[in-house]
């Protein structure tokens, strides 16, 4: 089971120019209503990008054009209603639809697809009065592991350490599974618990795209007969330290102890599993500002780390200026 996770880098200020050119026919009528509600145009910019990009990307997996694909939504699992996770309409393509999620906060778009239901989550780093806000919502040994964060000199592989960080980290897990099941905030954060330390030296790490992937490269992503560029995996290694956790083996705060364990106790409680029964947490590399996560209804080593493809805006604006005559 393969999973893909697609990342798009946006500045609203570098590139204006390029989001004035998608083109925004491929949107249908619900999209420009709600496009045309955001009062601030960086809102407006990126969610008419988000939707353009996830449009493209669903069309050139299902053979067809990104105006023809017709979105619904599942039941939701708390109450019923038809609120739940977005869907593709069966009815509408050939083939049976891939399950996707989109997300995107300031500076990031990510969508990811998968043969089974899946979560995707991107934030922007919280500010520290935001953690003491959200910190009370979480569950207790994640509450924990934020805190020892705080302490913390350093993270492996470069990964950024404080609370903050570690905040982001599990935030961006926990939003991706509650998406993948369909709730949403719905279910109470405090329930599940997706901490732990960063996921570091898996096969995510060697399966992503060049960080400078030319226009050229993406712009094959949009040619359903084009041969992936990103079915291989990239050159050279993963680091060498860090493991994913995938076992259920307690995870450690800054100062070595597992959650949950008393000062000076010879055995520690065991710890719940970082991965809900069922599901399985990947983490993103999204940059030092940012964090990622995609959530996949596959259990253990069924749910492969999603191959991560990196998306040039450059190569979605041709496509624009192409479909629109210019």
């Amino acid at each position: 089971m393969q999973a893909d996770a697609w990342l798009l880098d946006l500045d609203e200020t570098r590139d204006a120019a390029l989001v004035a050119r998608l083109d925004t026919s491929v949107l249908d009528a619900r999209e420009r209503e709600r496009a045309a509600a955001f009062v601030r145009a960086a809102d407006r910019a990126l969610y008419v990008t988000a939707h353009v990009v996830l449009r493209t990307v669903l069309a050139e997996l299902h053979d067809v054009r990104p105006e023809d694909l017709v979105f619904t939504r599942e039941p939701c699992p708390c109450c019923g209603a038809p609120h739940g996770r977005p869907a593709l309409d069966a009815a509408s393509l050939s083939v049976p639809p891939l399950h996707f999620s989109l997300s995107h906060t300031r500076g990031r778009i990510l969508i990811a697809t998968a043969p089974v239901p899946v979560g995707a989550d991107v934030e922007l780093r919280p500010e520290p009065t935001a953690v003491e806000e959200l910190l009370s919502v979480l569950h207790p040994l994640e509450r924990a592991e934020i805190e020892a964060a705080g302490d913390a000199a350093g993270g492996p592989a470069g990964e950024p350490s404080g609370r903050a960080a570690a905040f982001g980290r599990i935030w961006a897990r926990k939003e991706a599974y509650l998406k993948g099941l369909g709730t949403g905030l719905g279910r109470a954060p405090h329930l599940d618990y997706v901490g732990g330390a960063p996921e570091v030296g898996g096969a995510l790490e060697r399966r992503q795209e060049p960080a400078d992937a030319t226009p050229e490269a993406t712009q094959a992503m949009l040619e359903p007969t084009a041969t992936r560029p990103w079915a291989a995996p990239a050159t050279g290694t993963a680091p060498a330290t860090g493991t994913v956790n995938r076992s259920g083996t307690a995870p450690r705060t800054a100062t070595g102890t597992a959650p949950g364990t008393a000062p000076g106790a010879e055995t520690p409680s065991p710890p719940p599993p970082r991965h809900p029964a069922g599901w399985t947490l990947h983490d993103l590399p999204c940059g030092r500002a940012h964090h990622g996560a995609v959530a996949l209804n596959s259990p253990g080593p069924e749910a492969r780390p999603p191959a991560l493809h990196r998306l040039s805006l450059d190569a979605f604006a041709a496509a624009g200026d192409t479909g629109s005559g210019t």
